[in-house]
C-alpha cells in the first residue's frame, strides 16, 4: 500500500535545509531547517535576488555542525540506555 506524500509537509519536517530558486536566481522555497542553519526566515530570503543570472538551483544542505553531532550522539546513547533498561 502506497500513500501520497504531501510535499509541503515533507519539506517542513525534514531536518536538512532545502533551498530552491527559479531560473532568475530568486529563492522560491526556504524550509525551516534552512532558517535554523542560516538564521534567515523564508520571507527574508524570498526578497533576495543574485547579481548574476542563474539557470536554477536546488540545494539540500545537511546540518553537520558539532551541535548536530552532539545531539545525534546523545540520541544514540539514550536509545542504548533505554534498550538496556528494558532488557
Amino acid at each position: 500500500m502506497q500513500t501520497a506524500i504531501d510535499f509541503e509537509q515533507l519539506v517542513a519536517a525534514v531536518g536538512d535545509a532545502i533551498i530552491i530558486s527559479d531560473a532568475k536566481g530568486n529563492i522560491t522555497l526556504w524550509n525551516p531547517a534552512a532558517e535554523r542553519m542560516f538564521g534567515f526566515n523564508q520571507s527574508e530570503t524570498l526578497l533576495h535576488s543574485p547579481e548574476h543570472e542563474l539557470t536554477g538551483i536546488v540545494s539540500v544542505i545537511r546540518d553537520e555542525t558539532s551541535r548536530f553531532q552532539e545531539e545525534r550522539n546523545l540520541r544514540k546513547r539514550m536509545a542504548e540506555l533505554e534498550a538496556r533498561a528494558g532488557a
